[in-house]
């Protein structure tokens, strides 16, 4: 838990899902450090630190595939952090009140496979357990992906990644824009996979700046 001085917080929480292929967490990069720029901006950050099904699974390469090829795959790889990912927003809804959030306006934040358990919790039937907005970063997003329920959607992602491709990523985001779904997308034009919260000297390293003002714009961030 990251939280913000109380003089400064907006009342708007993020539960940021780093990503490591289910194997591994990128808990700092894609996690704590991402937190700690959240809480100084006034929201709340919100590392999930949720449990690795495929830690030492001799067949992740194909998991993996199977999981991008449908959302049934992926929903079958992402039980266990999604159950975490569950608790997690039952809990900060829970304690809203205790730590000044709004319960409106929790988001949740995903990167790579955290992308993916992002975009499944988008289409949770219990409100509570449910993000209000959400934010996708490398996301490895299956084919055929859910519609997340009506909500603000923002993605960032790098041409030059060998892991996700953006062509991917549009046929994801035309399909939200079908749905009639508020969603902005940014590609930038080098930066690679997993660049997290890093100063890389790449156009990637700008996406804080085009995601606070992303979040600014829906009143969910100062200015």
């Amino acid at each position: 838990m990251y939280l913000p001085d109380l003089g400064k917080t907006t009342g708007t929480a993020i539960v940021i899902a780093p990503g490591g292929g289910y194997a591994r967490l990128a808990i700092d990069k894609e996690g704590h450090d991402i937190a700690r720029w959240l809480a100084s901006r006034g929201i709340a950050g919100i590392v999930l630190k949720y449990r690795l099904p495929l830690v030492d699974d001799p067949n992740l390469p194909a998991m993996w595939r199977e999981a991008q090829r449908d959302a049934g795959g992926a929903r079958e790889i992402s039980a266990v952090p999604i159950e975490d990912a569950r608790a997690a927003m039952r809990l900060v809804r829970s304690r809203a009140a205790e730590w000044k959030l709004k319960p409106e306006a929790i988001g949740m934040m995903g990167f790579s496979a955290g992308g993916m358990l992002s975009v499944l919790m988008g289409g949770e039937p219990d409100a509570a357990m449910r993000h209000n907005f959400l934010a996708l970063f490398y996301p490895a997003v299956p084919s055929a992906a859910p519609m997340p329920e009506p909500m603000p959607v923002f993605i960032a992602q790098a041409d030059d990644d060998p892991l996700v491709q953006p062509e991917g990523l549009m046929s994801y985001y035309t399909a939200l824009k079908a749905a009639k779904h508020p969603v902005e997308m940014h590609i930038y034009n080098a930066g690679g996979h997993g660049f997290g919260m890093r100063s890389t000297g790449k156009t990637s390293a700008s996406w804080p700046l085009n995601f606070e003002d992303w979040l600014a714009e829906r009143g969910l961030a100062g200015r």
